[in-house]
């Protein structure tokens, strides 16, 4: 948190980081935004049950035409 802010910073591969300022939030979602961004201009997550969450990147549209989503399940590990 910085400013008050919260944010989420990305920095794939290693390149310079982008930060994505914190949009809405609820319960179970959160969504980032970076409207100054060429893509993804917006970064959300969301838990559909106490297993699973989905990410999501898209272009920020009101109807996204390019979000892409990465479906995750925990796994339980055996030791």
């Amino acid at each position: 948190m910085k400013s008050g802010a919260v944010f989420y910073i990305a920095q794939p591969g290693g390149v310079p980081p982008t930060e994505f300022t914190a949009a809405s939030s609820t319960a179970s979602e959160i969504t980032f935004e970076n409207p100054a961004y060429d893509f993804p201009k917006r970064v959300g997550y969301r838990r559909m049950a106490a297993t699973h969450l989905t990410a999501w990147i898209d272009d920020g549209a009101a109807a996204p035409s390019s979000r892409l989503s990465f479906p995750m399940a925990r796994e339980r590990c055996e030791s």
